[in-house]
């Protein structure tokens, strides 16, 4: 006879929320806390298959359709009370810059595919420095929900196996269950073995995508299922089942302090928590000394883990709202409050909402009623979780209506004349009488008004992939060529170059990979990032860019510091790279890097969040000092002689003291250091003013 309810498994529950929730409010405090989310899936596995195979028993057959019934008053009432009331909350405190990714996300938690949404954005370099939404953890969930909807298949397909063999040969009831069991071993192990290798596979080719990936976990839930098959309450050698419950959890907590997301994960290294949780859940109730047993079924303990899905749901959202609004991570009194806040939300929630659904009568005896409700539920949450995206659609609306009723153009476009972005800085001040108008891109919008280019899949191309093919940018029918080379804050600059050239007969080639200057020298970041091909991409960079023939070409890069042999290798890499390319006979131009904030700061968040008054969001122009990293690509320029050109570019961005987040009512920035395509349309004029006479010199 199996125990209805296990204490043991309400300890691991409340192990796996606290860690997941420690690691979400600092991860120096506890770096392998995200190991909490393996956990849960062997518990999940575990308990689903239970109840899956004792319904088969009880009544001979399963139902997948009251299955999915009981999930959902299970998980959709406190979720979508979640979606609902986050997503509202949402609107007043975090900025509008947040909002496209706000609503994507609420929408994708309401269809629980948030995992595919995350991993989306981990190969997005472009949506890289986006700040977390309060619905990054049902990503989770989003699995979790993903399994239900397939594993009770395997079920059922076990059960249909036994019973043609029963019509084949009849027998007893107990065999035909035994035979179900069989059979679900069989596809059990299949499936876990095939997500188990994937997940190796994967993790060692692409591990940000792997994190989030449902086949690559699977086999951490199906752990769980194989364990029900056989498993039972296990009563046998209570001394040997002692020392693997306290071992198992053991070992969880040193995975949660030793783990950290350096690590490749999950693949090989997430077998020694699913393992420890495993062993937990196999050693059953134990007693004695050493034994964990007393401390699971203390009273704090075991409610935790009783509200601890609810937990898990309001944790992420009450951390990220603080750090919005505190503009920094909470101290260890303010995590203290942070996690009490959690507990009492989610016993409100348990109780007042969660509970009475999962018990109510009427629900339980129809399917088809829990099944609608479900649905009307699903709706709600997608349709509150759309409103961020439709403000944002309104706020450009009207920015766009504003600007068209106030000042004539061409006025504004006269020479002298300060005008929209770029034209309205000058040497010691930036004209405010324009920064009036209605900011543009809208402030919803900032965060992804980056160059988009027709045909030509990624631009940059991902730092994982294998070739970096060139893109061809606006009029391809250009009597002469210009390649834009690097990364992406190369082709940031793309549209600035298409406003100054692209109408006098130019052809814009884009040759750019994610993350990666053009320069054969390794960085640390590619040494440690698993995947990313960088420094062995250049030979085939620096061969598309001389089958272009280009008469022209403009090499640029994120200020990176972080080359293996420092600065000096650096330069060294950009030497060879001049060296190559002066065989084309092009004028190369050095483009100095966009300067950045000090701070890291995400400009179009702070953008969103100042008002009428963007000034707060300013920061000083970079010295000398804070420029050493656009020395190495400068030093090369100057080393290589008349055949290359370095092109400084703070004035582009900065007065003779100040660096403005908004200038001419453009928005400079749409992240911590890429500049907005808005903006960088208004740089045709420094472009035309200071490389443009670079490039004709040389014809």
């Amino acid at each position: 006879m199996v125990r209805k309810y296990r204490g043991e498994i309400q300890a691991l529950r409340t192990i796996a929320v606290l860690a997941v929730v420690i690691y979400h409010i600092n991860p120096n405090w506890l770096p392998g806390g995200f190991i909490g989310v393996d956990v849960f899936f062997v518990i999940s596995g575990y308990l689903i298959t239970t109840g899956l195979l004792r319904r088969v028993a009880e009544h001979g057959r399963i139902s997948a359709a009251d299955f999915w019934a009981n999930r959902a008053r299970r998980i959709l009432p406190a979720a979508t009370l979640t979606i609902i009331t986050v997503t509202i909350a949402s609107l007043f405190i975090l900025p509008r810059s947040q909002f496209p990714t706000l609503s994507l996300q609420a929408v994708a938690s309401g269809f629980y595919i948030q995992n595919y949404a995350l991993a989306r954005q981990s190969v997005d370099y472009l949506a890289a420095d986006t700040a977390p939404t309060p619905f990054q953890h049902f990503w989770s969930l989003s699995i979790e929900e993903q399994f239900y909807i397939f594993w009770p298949m395997l079920v059922v397909a076990a059960w249909h196996i036994a019973q043609r063999i029963r019509w084949a040969s009849p027998t007893d009831d107990i065999r035909h269950r035994r035979r179900v069991r069989v059979a679900a071993t069989v596809l059990f192990f299949a499936v876990v073995g095939g997500s188990f290798a994937y997940s190796v596979y994967i993790t060692a080719h692409n591990p940000t995508s792997a994190y989030f990936y449902t086949l690559s976990r699977v086999w951490e839930l199906g752990v769980g299922g194989i364990l029900a098959v056989y498993l039972g309450d296990p009563v046998k050698f209570p001394r040997t089942r002692k020392w693997l419950a306290l071992t198992g959890t053991l070992t969880i907590l040193a995975c949660a302090f030793a783990y950290s997301g350096d690590i490749p994960f999950p693949g090989l290294t997430a077998l020694v928590p699913v393992a420890a949780t495993a062993a937990v859940i196999t050693a059953g109730h134990t007693t004695g000394w050493g034994s964990p047993q007393r401390i699971f079924e203390l009273w704090p303990v075991q409610r935790i883990g009783d509200w601890s899905y609810s937990m898990y749901l309001w944790h992420f959202p009450i951390i990220v709202f603080f750090e919005a609004l505190a503009g920094r991570k909470a101290t260890v009194l303010e995590a203290v409050i942070i996690v009490l806040a959690s507990i009492l939300i989610a016993g409100f929630s348990f109780y007042l909402f969660e509970k009475p659904i999962l018990h109510s009568p009427t629900m339980r005896r129809s399917s088809p009623l829990t099944l609608a409700g479900a649905l009307v539920a699903v709706t709600a949450a997608v349709g509150i979780g759309t409103v961020p995206h439709a403000l944002v659609k309104m706020d450009e609306a009207k920015a766009a209506a504003a600007e068209a009723q106030v000042f004539d153009p061409p006025e504004l476009t006269a020479a002298g004349e300060f005008g929209p972005g770029f034209k309205s800085l000058r040497t010691t001040m930036y004209e405010p009488v324009y920064q009036a108008q209605p900011i543009k891109p809208g402030l919803g919008s900032i965060s992804e008004n980056h160059p988009t280019f027709d045909g030509c899949g990624d631009v940059p191309a991902l730092g994982t992939s294998a070739n970096t093919p060139p893109c061809t940018a606006g009029d391809s029918s250009g009597t002469k060529t210009l390649v834009v080379a690097g990364d992406s804050h190369a082709v940031q600059w793309v549209p600035a170059f298409e406003e100054a050239l692209g109408r006098q007969g130019w052809k814009i080639v884009v040759i750019a990979r994610e993350n990666c200057p053009l320069n054969p020298q390794p960085r640390t970041f590619e040494q440690q990032e698993s995947g990313f091909v960088c420094s062995q991409a250049v030979p085939d960079m620096l061969t598309s860019i001389q089958k272009q023939k280009p008469d022209a070409i403009v090499i640029t890069n994120r200020r990176y510091d972080d080359f293996a042999g420092g600065q000096p290798n650096a330069q060294r890499g950009y030497e060879e790279v001049f060296e190559q390319l002066s065989d084309t006979g092009a004028k190369i131009i050095a483009l100095g890097d966009s300067p950045e904030a000090a701070n890291e700061e995400n400009m179009a968040d702070c953008v969103a969040a100042a008002g009428d008054d963007t000034s707060a969001c300013d920061f000083p122009r970079p010295g000398q000092a804070e420029e050493k990293s656009n020395r190495a690509l400068r030093g090369a320029a100057d080393k290589a002689g008349d055949s290359v050109d370095y092109a400084d570019t703070l004035d582009a961005f900065c007065t003779d003291t100040t660096c403005p987040a908004v200038i001419g009512s453009r928005a400079v920035y749409r992240d911590s250091n890429h500049i907005t395509a808005e903006y960088a349309t208004t740089l045709d004029s420094y472009i035309s003013r200071d490389v443009v006479p670079l490039i004709t010199t040389a014809e």
